[in-house]
C-alpha cells in the first residue's frame, strides 16, 4: 500500500540570533512525513506543487535526493512559499513570518 502525502512544500529561511546570514531548509510538514515514512520502510508518495522559481528548484533538488516518489501538481503560480523563521540561539525560541503571496493552490480534481 502506497501512502500519499498531500500539502504545502516550502523553504525556511532560518536566521539565528547573532548570524550574519540566512539558512535555507527545504522541506514543509507534509514533505517532511513523507521523507520520514520512506525512511521507516513505508511506501510512500508526496504530491505537492511549488513555484518555478529559485525556492522551488531547493524543493525539486532536495526531494529528489530522498528516494521518495514525487507527483509535482500543476501550479497557477510561479512562486513558492518561504517562511522566515527567527531563532534565538539562547532559548531555542522561534517565531515564523510566511511569504505565501502568490502561493500555488491544489484543487482536489488535481489529485486524481
Amino acid at each position: 500500500m502506497t501512502i500519499a502525502v498531500t500539502g504545502e512544500v516550502l523553504v525556511d529561511l532560518v536566521w539565528r540570533t547573532g548570524a550574519d546570514h540566512l539558512t535555507p531548509h527545504p522541506g514543509g510538514s507534509p514533505a517532511n512525513v513523507a521523507v520520514g515514512l520512506h525512511r521507516l520502510g513505508r511506501t510512500a508518495t508526496s504530491m505537492s506543487c511549488w513555484g518555478d522559481d529559485a525556492p522551488g528548484a531547493l524543493i525539486g533538488a532536495h526531494l529528489a535526493t530522498t528516494g521518495v516518489p514525487v507527483h509535482r501538481l500543476p501550479s497557477a503560480s510561479r512562486r513558492t512559499t518561504v517562511a522566515l523563521a527567527y531563532v534565538d540561539t539562547a532559548t531555542g525560541a522561534a517565531t515564523y513570518d510566511f511569504l505565501a503571496a502568490g502561493t500555488p493552490r491544489t484543487s482536489p480534481s488535481a489529485l486524481t
